[in-house]
Order: C-alpha cells, then structure tokens, then sequence
C-alpha cells in the first residue's frame, strides 16, 4: 500500500506541476518534518519544495516524504484551492488593467513573464481586497 501511495503522490506532482508553470509554485501545505515546521509548495519542475525551520540542504522532499506527511486526497484538495488562488488572481489582474491600460498587451506580457510582477500585483490585490 505504501508503495502504491508513493506513486499516487508522484501522479499528483505530474499532473499539477505544469499550472506552477503559470502562477509559479503551488501551495500544498503545512508540514513538519526534521523536528521543524514549514510550507510545502510543488513546482513547475515536479518537486516538492520544503520552505521551513528545519530542511535538506536542497530544500527538496522525495515523493516517499510527501507521501508519510500528507494524504493523497488532502494533498489534492490544497493544490485545487492555490490553483483557484491563482485564477481568482489573475482575473482580478485582468479587470484591474482592462479599464486603465492603453497597451493592455504590454501589460499583460509583463504579469506573465516577470514572477516579480505577478508577487508584486497579488500582495496589491490583496491589500485593496481587504
């Protein structure tokens, strides 16, 4: 059973990585691992990125060390919620720009090419949202 979580967990990286291609890395959870807490966040490139007190030297966790941590289930249920994030956000984005840009296109290519822009335009977001 534990190897079949494993692969499961490994499907899940497959399928989900390519939307961090859009709106960079997805958030996957809190987790604690090496006595520490931190965020787990997939990427675009399929790997489990660990952001917290206590980690590998690379920062990575294998496909094994997500599967001990999360279920497969609550796994996918946190990545479908920072993949709404992230569409709510660039809808948000687009109605913004719509109205006040007059080379709309510039604009927009700039969201999606510069990861900088897109942390800058959502931290606004949310600021004018709350």
């Amino acid at each position: 059973m534990r190897e079949h979580t494993v692969f499961v967990i490994q499907l899940i990286a497959e399928r989900f990585s390519p939307f961090a291609a859009v709106g960079g890395p997805l958030w996957a959870g809190q987790v604690h691992f090496n006595e520490g807490t931190g965020n787990l966040y997939l990427t675009q490139t399929q790997k489990w990125l660990y952001m917290g007190t206590e980690c590998k030297d690379d920062g990575t966790l294998s496909h094994q060390e997500v599967a001990e941590a999360f279920s497969p289930t609550t796994l996918v249920r946190t990545l479908l919620r920072s993949m709404t994030a992230t569409i709510e956000d660039f809808q948000a984005h687009l109605n913004r720009i719509e109205t006040k840009a007059d080379d709309l296109t510039t604009l927009l290519g700039s969201y999606l090419s510069d990861s900088t822009a897109t942390v800058v335009d959502a931290i606004a977001l949310r600021q004018f949202n709350t």
